[in-house]
């Protein structure tokens, strides 16, 4: 008796796993987040880009994009791979005097002043479905049985930079185009809810993503490995804060 309650769990379970092993899944989403850029915004635009009249404004949000393809072994998890772009700007419209060789103003050009970080990820991405766990398959709702819970953790590396870009059109010696990068680790957890809203030829699922990202960079160089300090302070980039996005989810 015993091995045939054994037989008939083990049958049970390998029907199970054999329904939904292989699958191959691709993510695309955009979304917006938070920016903490304690050292850029306290010691670069108040210390120094707000009293030069360039900007006023702290860089605090921008927008997320991110592409991922998974391969989902069994119902409970899937592994995968991604790569992520995040974007924040603040911008200023600052003035220049043009003056001649004795100092006496000829014009007042007005340009524009454009601070923006942004970084690239690379990574391995992992969900585990809380869905399954509670066995949402078996209910008898629809809705219930089309929706998804899982966690999700992305661990990989950023190239992060940050790019001032300071342009007179109508003065071209007055402007300037100068950027400082870092590369670092780049981790990332999530809470995302799912629902599949069509099922052939191809499942598309749309989905909700929120959580908090972990990216702070260590201090930023230039090309040639100068550190960028002001007023003897390092400054780097934490693109570190919270986040929610909106994806389309494509498989067979």
């Amino acid at each position: 008796m015993k091995k045939l309650i054994i037989v008939i769990v083990l049958t049970t379970f390998s029907i199970n796993v054999n329904a939904q092993k292989n699958k191959l899944s691709f993510d695309f989403g955009y979304g917006i987040n938070n920016f903490q850029m304690k050292n850029l915004n306290q010691f670069y635009i108040d210390s120094l880009a707000s009293k030069l009249d360039y900007i006023d404004n702290h860089l605090e949000k921008g927008f997320n994009s991110f592409v991922a393809i998974k391969y989902q072994p069994l119902e409970l998890f899937d592994i995968g791979f991604y790569t992520n772009y995040i974007y924040g700007e603040t911008n200023g419209s600052p003035k220049f005097v043009e003056t001649d060789n004795f100092g006496i103003p000829l014009n007042t050009h007005t340009g524009n002043f454009k601070l923006y970080a942004e970084s690239i990820g690379f990574g391995f991405t992992n969900s585990w479905y809380i869905s399954h766990i509670l066995n949402f398959k078996s209910k008898k709702s629809k809705f219930i049985q089309n929706f998804r819970i899982a966690t999700e953790i992305n661990l990989g590396i950023a190239f992060s930079k940050v790019t001032h870009d300071y342009r007179f059109n109508d003065y071209r010696l007055a402007s300037s185009y100068k950027f400082y990068a870092s590369q670092d680790f780049d981790l990332q957890l999530a809470l995302k809810f799912e629902y599949d809203i069509i099922k052939k030829p191809l499942i598309s699922t749309i989905g909700l993503k929120i959580g908090y990202k972990q990216l702070k960079t260590k201090t930023l160089t230039n090309l040639y490995e100068e550190e960028w300090k002001i007023l003897s302070k390092p400054i780097n980039l934490d693109f570190s804060g919270f986040f929610g996005s909106v994806y389309l989810n494509l498989g067979k």
